[in-house]
C-alpha cells in the first residue's frame, strides 16, 4: 500500500545520516557537548509541535496534509545538512528534520486508520516493523555510502529518499475518518491527564533518551574509538535497529499471550543490561552482538507502548492522543543527547553508558501501573 511505501520512505531519509551525524559534526569541528547539541536539535520541534499537530489533524479530519508538510520539511533539512560548512548550519538541518519529524503523528494515525479501530496493536506493529525495516536499510546503506562517496553524500541521499516519500504522500488517498466529535478544551483535558497514557509517555520518554544519548548519539562515537570504521558504524547500528523491527512485529501478539506488562518488563531488562556492559566492550562485534540485544529490548518497547497510548482513545482522537505521547517522549529525544554530551565532557563517555543503564531500569517498576487488560476504544 502506498502508506507503507510513505512510511518506509519517510524514516528512511531521516536515518540515511545517523551512523554518521556525529562524527561528521566532529569533522566540523564540533566539541562532544555540542554534538550533544546538535543530535539534540532534532527533538526540539517534535516536543514543541507534536502535540499542536495531533490536535489539528482530528479537528480538520484530514492527516495527509500535515505528512506531505512534513515531508517537504524533512527533505529540505538533510540537503542543508548536506551543504554545511559549519555547526551552525548543520544544527539549522537538523532542527528542519526535527520538524518533518513531528509529522509522524500524523503519519502514524493516517497508517492506522486503513485498519479496524480494534486492530490498533496489529497497524501499530506493522507501523512498527515497517518504520524498523526503513532504518535498518538506511542505515546499513548510509554508513556505505559515506564511505564510498563521503560524509555528505549520505546527507544528500536522505534529501532523494524525502523527496520520494514526499511524492508518494501527495498521491496517497486517505480514508474518511471524520473530525473530532468532541473538539473541546474538556475533551482535550480528559486525554492528557489519562493516567495510562502519561504513564507510557513517560517510560517512552525514558527508552528515547536512552536510545538517543546512545545508539544513535554516543555509540557510533565509541564505536570509532574502538576501531570501527564508516560502514561498520553503518552495520552495527542496523543490526540493532533490524532486531528492533522484528521485536516490534512480534510484542503486540506475545502481549495478546503474556500480557502488556509482561513484553514491557522483559524490554526495559534487555535494553537495560545491553547498555551497562558497553563500556567493557572493546571488540566491535561483541558491540554489535550487545546492540542486538538492545534493539531487541526497545522495539519491543516502543510497540507497546504506542499501542497502549492510543488504545482508550475513539478514533476520532487518536491524532491528539497520539501528538500528547510523541510530545511528552520527545523530552526524552532532547534531553538524551544534551545532558549525556555534557556527562561525557565532564566525566567520561562510560558514564552515559550507565546512566542509560539506570534509567531502563525504571520501566520494569513501572510495568506495575499498567492495567491488566485495557481494552480497545471504538
Amino acid at each position: 500500500m502506498v502508506a507503507s511505501a510513505a512510511t518506509f520512505f519517510f524514516w528512511a531519509s531521516h536515518y540515511l545520516y545517523v551512523p554518521v551525524l556525529p562524527v561528521f559534526a566532529e569533522s566540523l569541528g564540533a566539541s562532544l557537548s555540542s554534538v550533544g547539541i546538535i543530535v539534540a536539535s532534532y527533538a526540539v520541534p517534535q516536543l514543541l509541535f507534536r502535540i499542536p499537530i495531533g490536535v489539528a489533524a482530528d479537528r480538520l479530519g484530514s492527516r495527509k496534509c500535515l505528512v506531505v508538510a512534513g515531508l517537504a520539511a524533512t527533505t529540505g533539512g538533510a540537503a542543508l545538512m548536506g551543504f554545511s560548512e559549519n555547526t551552525w548550519t548543520l544544527l539549522t538541518g537538523r532542527t528542519a528534520t526535527g520538524v518533518g519529524a513531528a509529522s509522524w503523528v500524523a503519519l502514524s494515525v493516517l497508517f492506522m486508520s486503513f485498519r479496524r479501530p480494534d486492530e490498533t496493536g496489529k497497524a501499530i506493529g506493522t507501523a512498527n516493523f515497517i518504520t524498523g525495516a526503513a532504518l535498518v536499510a538506511s542505515t546499513g546503506a548510509g554508513g556505505a555510502v559515506a564511505e564510498i562517496w563521503g560524509l555528505r553524500a549520505a546527507f544528500f541521499g536522505a534529501a532523494v529518499l524525502g523527496g520520494i516519500g514526499l511524492l508518494l504522500a501527495i498521491w496517497m488517498v486517505e480514508p474518511e475518518t471524520g473530525r473530532a466529535r468532541d473538539p473541546s478544551w474538556a475533551a482535550f483535558r480528559r486525554i492528557v491527564t489519562d493516567p495510562l497514557l502519561l504513564t507510557v509517555a513517560f517510560m517512552s520518554l525514558l527508552t528515547n533518551f536512552s536510545s538517543f544519548a546512545g545508539v544513535f548519539g554516543f555509540i557510533p562515537i565509541y564505536a570509532d574509538r574502538i576501531g570501527a570504521s564508516s560502514a561498520v558504524l553503518g552495520l552495527i547500528t542496523m543490526i540493532s535497529l533490524g532486531a528492533g523491527a522484528v521485536a516490534s512485529l512480534v510484542a503486540a501478539r506475545a502481549a495478546a499471550r503474556w500480557g502488556d506488562r509482561a513484553i514491557i518488563r522483559v524490554g526495559a531488562v534487555l535494553a537495560s543490561l545491553s547498555m551497562v556492559v558497553v563500556p567493557s566492550v572493546k571488540s566491535v562485534a561483541l558491540l554489535a552482538v550487545t546492540l542486538t540485544v538492545n534493539g531487541i529490548g526497545n522495539g519491543a518497547l516502543a510497540t507497546m507502548f504506542m499501542s497502549l497510548a492510543v488504545r482508550r482513545a475513539v478514533p476520532e482522537q487518536r491524532a491528539t492522543a497520539m501528538g500528547v505521547y510523541q510530545g511528552l517522549y520527545a523530552i526524552g529525544m532532547l534531553l538524551g543527547p544534551l545532558a549525556s554530551g555534557y556527562l561525557a565532557s565532564a566525566v567520561s563517555i562510560a558514564g552515559v553508558f550507565y546512566l542509560i543503564a539506570a534509567l531502563m531500569a525504571v520501566p520494569v517498576a513501572l510495568a506495575w501501573l499498567i492495567p491488566a487488560n485495557v481494552r480497545e476504544s471504538a
